[in-house]
């Protein structure tokens, strides 16, 4: 049988060993075309400095990190800015508090 890909949330602890993966995966997205807030080149401390200003709204629990993982280690995620409903806070409906 076949695993498929694992989820998780990650705590404020738990995003600082995948840093530097998700600066690669947003870097990536941003150089793809990704509409996600920035303009290409994205440099790696504007990536740092996006990813180290979430990590304060998972301390504080108003936001989750949704990291999935397939069996080779590459990752997908949900980010700390989203408003999406995976992502909104508890009791928050998405987008409510990005003004949509």
């Amino acid at each position: 049988m076949i695993a498929g890909p694992s989820m998780a949330a990650l705590t404020a602890d738990g995003i600082l060993p995948v840093l530097p993966d998700l600066r690669v995966l947003l870097r990536d997205a941003v150089a793809s075309g990704a509409s996600v807030g920035f303009l290409p080149p994205l440099v790696e401390a504007e990536a740092d400095d996006y990813w180290a200003s979430g990590v304060a709204t998972l301390r504080d629990s108003t936001r989750v990190l949704l990291v999935a993982r397939d069996e080779a280690g590459g990752t997908a995620l949900r980010s700390p800015s989203c408003s999406c409903i995976a992502c909104a806070p508890p009791g928050v409906r998405a987008g409510a508090d990005a003004g949509a």
